[in-house]
Protein backbone atom coordinates (compact mmCIF):
# COMPACT_ATOMS: atom_id res chain seq x y z
CA UNK A 1 0.00 0.00 0.00
CA UNK A 2 3.11 2.68 0.85
CA UNK A 3 3.68 2.01 -2.94
CA UNK A 4 0.78 2.38 -4.47
CA UNK A 5 0.59 5.82 -2.14
CA UNK A 6 3.78 7.00 -3.71
CA UNK A 7 2.39 6.25 -7.34
CA UNK A 8 -0.55 7.95 -6.49
CA UNK A 9 0.55 10.78 -5.05
CA UNK A 10 4.72 11.54 -6.18
CA UNK A 11 6.94 13.81 -4.09
CA UNK A 12 7.88 16.45 -6.46
CA UNK A 13 10.91 18.53 -5.74
CA UNK A 14 11.70 21.96 -7.71
CA UNK A 15 15.52 21.26 -8.85
CA UNK A 16 15.88 25.06 -8.73
CA UNK A 17 14.90 25.94 -5.46
CA UNK A 18 18.10 25.94 -3.75
CA UNK A 19 18.50 29.20 -6.62
CA UNK A 20 15.47 30.92 -5.11
CA UNK A 21 16.86 30.96 -1.24
CA UNK A 22 20.23 32.04 -2.68
CA UNK A 23 18.89 35.16 -4.55
CA UNK A 24 15.61 36.23 -2.27
CA UNK A 25 17.60 38.54 -0.03
CA UNK A 26 18.79 40.28 -3.80
CA UNK A 27 15.48 40.64 -4.98
CA UNK A 28 13.87 42.14 -1.54
CA UNK A 29 16.91 44.96 -1.64
CA UNK A 30 16.00 45.26 -5.28
CA UNK A 31 12.40 45.31 -4.21
CA UNK A 32 13.03 48.05 -2.30
CA UNK A 33 15.17 50.38 -3.90
CA UNK A 34 12.53 50.45 -6.78
CA UNK A 35 9.71 51.41 -4.25
CA UNK A 36 11.38 54.40 -4.07
CA UNK A 37 10.69 55.27 -8.11
CA UNK A 38 7.01 54.43 -7.81
CA UNK A 39 6.33 57.71 -5.25
CA UNK A 40 8.51 59.43 -8.10
CA UNK A 41 5.14 61.14 -9.31
CA UNK A 42 5.05 63.25 -6.58
CA UNK A 43 7.50 66.00 -6.33
CA UNK A 44 9.79 66.38 -3.04
CA UNK A 45 8.84 70.24 -1.56
CA UNK A 46 11.25 69.77 1.25
CA UNK A 47 13.06 72.58 2.38
CA UNK A 48 10.96 74.94 0.18
CA UNK A 49 9.20 77.97 1.02
CA UNK A 50 5.23 78.07 0.56
CA UNK A 51 4.89 81.68 -1.06
CA UNK A 52 1.92 83.72 -0.42
CA UNK A 53 1.73 86.78 -2.65
CA UNK A 54 -1.68 88.38 -1.29
CA UNK A 55 -2.40 89.26 1.88
CA UNK A 56 -6.29 88.06 1.63
CA UNK A 57 -9.21 90.19 3.43
CA UNK A 58 -11.46 87.69 4.40
CA UNK A 59 -15.30 88.33 4.82
CA UNK A 60 -18.01 85.65 6.74
CA UNK A 61 -21.19 84.85 5.57
CA UNK A 62 -22.72 82.68 7.81
CA UNK A 63 -25.67 79.92 6.77
CA UNK A 64 -27.71 77.49 9.01
CA UNK A 65 -24.79 75.35 8.65
CA UNK A 66 -21.81 77.05 7.32
CA UNK A 67 -19.45 79.89 7.82
CA UNK A 68 -18.38 80.45 4.43
CA UNK A 69 -15.05 82.63 4.21
CA UNK A 70 -14.35 84.86 0.65
CA UNK A 71 -12.91 87.67 -0.59
CA UNK A 72 -15.64 91.08 -0.58
CA UNK A 73 -14.98 91.14 -4.73
CA UNK A 74 -16.74 87.52 -4.24
CA UNK A 75 -19.82 87.98 -2.87
CA UNK A 76 -22.02 87.26 -5.41
CA UNK A 77 -20.12 83.93 -5.50
CA UNK A 78 -20.21 83.52 -1.91
CA UNK A 79 -24.01 83.53 -2.02
CA UNK A 80 -24.08 80.81 -4.65
CA UNK A 81 -21.71 78.78 -2.48
CA UNK A 82 -23.91 79.54 0.33
CA UNK A 83 -26.45 78.07 -1.44
CA UNK A 84 -25.00 74.87 -2.92
CA UNK A 85 -23.54 74.05 0.49
CA UNK A 86 -26.75 74.39 2.09
CA UNK A 87 -28.22 72.04 -0.52
CA UNK A 88 -25.18 69.86 -0.62
CA UNK A 89 -25.65 69.87 3.80
CA UNK A 90 -29.65 68.60 3.47
CA UNK A 91 -29.07 66.10 0.65
CA UNK A 92 -26.02 64.57 2.70
CA UNK A 93 -27.94 64.80 6.13
CA UNK A 94 -31.04 62.68 4.57
CA UNK A 95 -29.26 60.39 2.69
CA UNK A 96 -26.90 59.49 5.64
CA UNK A 97 -29.49 60.20 8.69
CA UNK A 98 -26.39 61.76 10.24
CA UNK A 99 -27.11 65.11 12.36
CA UNK A 100 -23.54 67.52 12.63
CA UNK A 101 -23.63 69.73 15.54
CA UNK A 102 -21.49 72.02 15.29
CA UNK A 103 -20.53 74.77 11.81
CA UNK A 104 -18.92 73.72 8.81
CA UNK A 105 -16.24 76.23 7.93
CA UNK A 106 -16.08 76.59 4.35
CA UNK A 107 -12.98 78.41 2.95
CA UNK A 108 -13.44 79.82 -0.84
CA UNK A 109 -11.15 80.93 -3.13
CA UNK A 110 -11.70 83.07 -5.98
CA UNK A 111 -9.05 81.60 -8.42
CA UNK A 112 -6.73 77.89 -8.61
CA UNK A 113 -4.06 80.73 -8.27
CA UNK A 114 -5.00 82.16 -4.94
CA UNK A 115 -6.29 78.56 -3.77
CA UNK A 116 -2.92 76.95 -4.11
CA UNK A 117 -1.24 79.74 -1.49
CA UNK A 118 -3.82 78.58 0.96
CA UNK A 119 -2.11 78.34 4.39
CA UNK A 120 -4.42 75.67 5.72
CA UNK A 121 -1.94 73.10 5.10
CA UNK A 122 1.52 73.17 5.39
CA UNK A 123 2.49 71.08 2.02
CA UNK A 124 2.66 72.89 -1.03
CA UNK A 125 -1.00 71.87 -3.17
CA UNK A 126 -0.09 70.20 -6.50
CA UNK A 127 -2.19 71.22 -10.10
CA UNK A 128 -4.53 68.41 -9.64
CA UNK A 129 -5.89 69.47 -6.20
CA UNK A 130 -9.08 70.91 -6.83
CA UNK A 131 -10.58 70.74 -2.97
CA UNK A 132 -10.37 69.43 0.04
CA UNK A 133 -11.13 68.50 3.07
CA UNK A 134 -8.90 69.06 6.31
CA UNK A 135 -9.80 65.89 8.41
CA UNK A 136 -8.54 68.18 11.71
CA UNK A 137 -10.53 71.09 11.58
CA UNK A 138 -13.21 69.93 9.49
CA UNK A 139 -12.54 72.43 7.12
CA UNK A 140 -13.59 72.17 2.94
CA UNK A 141 -10.76 74.33 1.23
CA UNK A 142 -12.13 74.74 -2.38
CA UNK A 143 -11.32 77.38 -5.77
CA UNK A 144 -13.87 78.94 -7.87
CA UNK A 145 -13.40 76.43 -10.90
CA UNK A 146 -15.58 78.65 -13.86
CA UNK A 147 -18.44 76.23 -13.52
CA UNK A 148 -21.50 76.22 -11.44
CA UNK A 149 -22.36 72.42 -12.33
CA UNK A 150 -18.92 71.77 -11.43
CA UNK A 151 -18.90 73.97 -8.59
CA UNK A 152 -21.71 71.97 -7.39
CA UNK A 153 -20.16 68.87 -7.72
CA UNK A 154 -17.13 69.54 -5.06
Amino acid sequence: MFQQDKILFPVVRAPCMHLIYRFLPILVVVFFFTCDHAAAQYVNYFGRNKVQYTNFDWQVMQTEHVDLYYFPEEKDLAEIAAASAERSYRALESQFSLTIHRRIPLILYSTHHYFRETNTVPVLLPESVGAFTEFLKGRVVMPNIGSYHEFDKV
